[in-house]
């Protein structure tokens, strides 16, 4: 079984472009023979969304439009340590997860990424 990554990248600092790129050039660096990465793009807005569309730099030029195809989601501990990415709003009927994550690696420039708060926001 693969290690699933949640790679969290984007976030509100002044950094924010360039920590997009950074998540994507690391989720591309992975080994998918070992790794599942997940991304996990944290807006300007402080809204969190994944999906697969995330994983494409081209679709960051109609923002708008990514993240009309993306989910929103926030993040919760999960009984077995890792963290379940829950979806926003919770739907009554359905699936309510939208993945699951065994580890965290953010890749979060400026503030509340290099500061720590992500880190410990992820640990509490």
């Amino acid at each position: 079984m693969k290690t699933r990554v949640g790679v969290f990248f984007g976030g509100i600092s002044v950094e924010h472009e360039v920590s997009v790129i950074s998540g994507l050039q690391a989720i591309h660096a992975m080994d998918t023979d070992r790794y599942e990465p997940v991304p996990i793009y944290i807006s300007k807005d402080r809204t969190w969304y994944t999906g697969e569309s995330l994983l494409d730099i081209e679709a960051y030029k109609d923002l708008k439009n990514l993240l009309q195809e993306s989910t929103v989601v926030t993040p919760i501990a999960a009984e077995n340590g890792g963290i379940i990415l829950q979806k926003l709003p919770v739907p009554r009927f359905g699936k309510r997860e939208a993945g699951q994550i065994d580890v965290a690696f953010p890749v979060l420039h400026g503030t509340f990424g290099e500061d720590g708060v992500c880190k410990g926001y992820l640990n509490s």
